[in-house]
């Protein structure tokens, strides 16, 4: 038999049954006879204010006895009905009110036990529902809906001077903390705080306070592994990267190293805050670019690029720091060149178009400018070889400077100086060379006199050439 059915079913035909007495003239309806009486008090009150104080009280009584039924509050209801026979009553209306009173008294008592039955049935439908929810809730927000429904029923919870409503509001009270605290322990789980969430369902074993929704065992079953317990570093290093895929995700990873590397029951993971300067750093010069500050980009690069451990941390650093130099070469390039740099082209390749591209117009100024830039890469491919060329294009610019000047023997020495460099690429030979034909026509003289001009301070360009090699050699990265 399904007993909410049944006695849903029950009530009903109480009703039914009361309803047709009452049509059938069997006995009056008490809350009607109620109203009648209460106008009958009010009448008096008026004829007879003086002498019938206690009636004026009577009619207020009655007005708040029938505000204590209609609200369902019967415990109340019946208090009240018990001291309305201590006020004063008028005499021709004692008779009735007895009448009333003693009616009244069994309708209330059915009306209250009809009210304790249906919020019985809807507190028990709440727990089998909350039992359900809490099995199935993939996160706190599947429960929102039993939140909101057990809410409603704590608004309509009364008090209940029995031991049957006293128990019903302790499950409805029981049943509201195990939900609210499941919903914790799904806010744990899925925050990663394995330690929290399993602390969270272990209360939920032992707290008295708490209605057993779910079984001992339906609750064991949720436990989460702690694998922080038994991971190794550099398995916690994969998970720490997990999901990272470009340096606006690195906040979520740093949260996770640091927790991994604080955990107390795995010290072993300790080794890990290791990599907290590196991944600080990254996220350091993605900061940087976004406010614009492309200074201070390449430099937290480089020393990542310098203490990585190439073995594990290269497969995680190497592509964020792809992305980075990608955008920053990218706004450099715009003040260089019109190319583009293409989707599976690397920056030192882009790099070195934008060079060539530059050396076909013989803009040896912006050549300059990319020679700098690249020495400035982490572990750029052209590190080690464009010290040399930059020195030649310093050489060059300082005679072009020179000649500007009218200063032809400093600009000759300056140029002959280029041309006596070790070729390279980008060294400007031919241009130095050109130079040089182009004043030795103009200043012959200059020309015919240079060489015992020049011997003649032969140990002091000598000594020049040999600071500019030691100037050179410290210009590499």
């Amino acid at each position: 038999m399904n007993l909410p059915n049944f006695a849903v079913r029950s009530r009903f035909l109480l009703v039914c049954i009361l309803g047709a007495a009452q049509v059938a003239g069997v006995f009056a309806d008490p809350s009607t006879d109620l109203e009648a009486l209460r106008k009958k008090a009010a009448t008096k009150e008026s004829e007879q204010p003086r002498q019938t104080q206690g009636g004026q009280h009577f009619s207020a009584q009655l007005r708040q006895l029938q505000g204590y039924i209609s609200r369902g509050e019967y415990e109340r209801a019946k208090q009240l009905l018990e001291n309305v026979a201590q006020y004063s009553i008028a005499p021709e209306l004692q008779e009735e009110w007895a009448r009333i009173a003693n009616s009244l008294k069994g309708e209330i008592q059915t009306m209250q036990a009809a009210a304790l039955d249906t919020r019985r049935i809807e507190v028990d439908q709440f727990v089998a529902a909350t039992k359900k929810g809490c099995l199935d809730a993939q996160s706190s927000a599947d429960l929102d809906p039993l939140l909101v429904r057990c809410a409603a029923l704590q608004m309509q919870q009364g008090h209940q001077n029995n031991v049957l409503g006293e128990r019903i509001n302790r499950k409805l009270t029981g049943t509201a903390t195990f939900l609210s605290t499941w919903a914790t322990y799904l806010d744990s789980r899925d925050a990663g705080q394995a330690t929290r969430a399993n602390e969270v369902l272990r209360g939920l074993r032992t707290n008295g306070s708490v209605f057993p929704v779910l079984t001992d065992e339906e609750i064991g079953e949720r436990f989460v592994k702690d694998v922080a317990t038994s991971l190794d570093p550099r398995t916690a290093l994969v998970k720490v990267f997990e999901g990272v895929k470009t340096p606006d995700d690195l906040p979520a990873a740093i949260a996770r190293l640091e927790a991994y590397a604080s955990n107390p029951m795995n010290p072993e993971l300790r080794i890990l805050r290791n990599e907290m300067e590196q991944i600080t750093a990254i996220q350091k010069a993605w900061e940087a670019l976004k406010t614009g500050d492309e200074k201070s980009v390449l430099e937290p690069l480089a020393r990542v690029a310098n203490t990585r451990d190439c073995n594990v941390t290269a497969l995680y650093y190497d592509a964020l720091n792809g992305q980075i130099l990608r955008e920053v070469v990218k706004r450099r390039a715009e003040a260089w060149t019109k190319l583009s740099q293409a989707s599976d082209e690397s920056s030192i390749r882009f790099l070195a178009r934008i060079l060539n591209e530059l050396l076909v117009s013989h803009d040896y100024a912006k050549i300059a400018e990319v020679m700098k830039f690249s020495d400035q890469i982490p572990r750029s491919a052209y590190a080690s070889s464009f010290w040399k060329e930059r020195a030649a294009l310093e050489q060059f610019f300082a005679a072009q400077r020179f000649e500007s000047a009218g200063d032809i023997v400093s600009a000759v020495t300056n140029y002959r100086l280029v041309v006596g460099l070790p070729m390279g690429q980008y060294v400007p030979t031919v241009k130095a060379q050109e130079a040089l034909t182009t004043l030795q026509e103009k200043y012959p003289e200059i020309f015919r006199n240079f060489e015992g001009a020049v011997f003649s301070e032969l140990r002091s360009v000598r000594q020049e050439l040999m600071n500019l090699q030691t100037r050179s050699q410290n210009m590499r990265p």
